[in-house]
Order: C-alpha cells, then structure tokens, then sequence
C-alpha cells in the first residue's frame, strides 16, 4: 500500500501563503521581499527543498504574524494528518532522498485539499 507524505516545511509554506493571499499580498511580491525566487517557493511547496529559520522569520514579519503561531499551527495540522488521513511527515534529510515507490510526496493541491478537511 502507497504511502503518502509530507514535510514540516510544506505544512509551514501552505499557512503563509494562505495568510499571503488573505492580506492581499502577491505571491511575486512576497518572494521579492522573501528574497525568495519562484522556483525555490514551487520546490519548497513540493517538498523538494526546506524553509530556514531565517526564511520563515522574515516571512512572518511580511505578514505581520508570529513565528511560533505558524509553528504550532503546523505541528497540530501534521498530528490531525498523521492521525486522520495516515500521512507520514518526512525529515528533510528523507524526503530529498525518498526514490521509493513506497512513499509519495503529496502534491501541495492535494495538501491543500488535506488541511481544509481536517479543519472542519
């Protein structure tokens, strides 16, 4: 049986964007003041490549909200996935050296999709 799975990070770039796009910010815009380039965001988004500290702090202070809000939120949105929707949460180290056929990254629409329902 196929096993779906997730980084920390994406869970983490799925809330600031949705804050992003709540306060009316553009996502080109965010990436300019991120110092961020759009391929890096789509490769973090795909578990590809991972949010630094640094990154994350900028990004919360673009938008006007606290770090450790985000992280909290994150860490009880990957319990709720882990438990309901039997998601597995990769290390960084992991996900960049998955090639099994055994575990697939869920693709950012499909988290999306995810989040929404464990939050109803």
């Amino acid at each position: 049986m196929e096993k779906n799975a997730i980084t920390f990070s994406m869970v983490v770039a799925k809330f600031l964007n949705d804050i992003r796009e709540s306060s009316g910010l553009s996502q080109s815009e965010f990436l300019e003041r991120l110092e961020m380039s759009q391929s890096s965001w789509s490769r973090l988004n795909r578990g590809l490549s991972f949010l630094t500290l640094e990154e994350l702090r900028i990004a919360c202070k673009l938008l006007n909200v606290d770090a450790s809000n985000i992280i909290k939120s994150a860490e009880i949105a990957i319990e709720k996935l882990k438990n309901q929707e039997n998601i597995e949460v990769l290390s960084a180290k992991k996900a960049i050296d998955n090639k099994t056929v055994a575990t697939t990254i869920v693709a950012a629409a499909a988290l999306a999709f995810l989040l929404a329902r464990i939050s109803k």
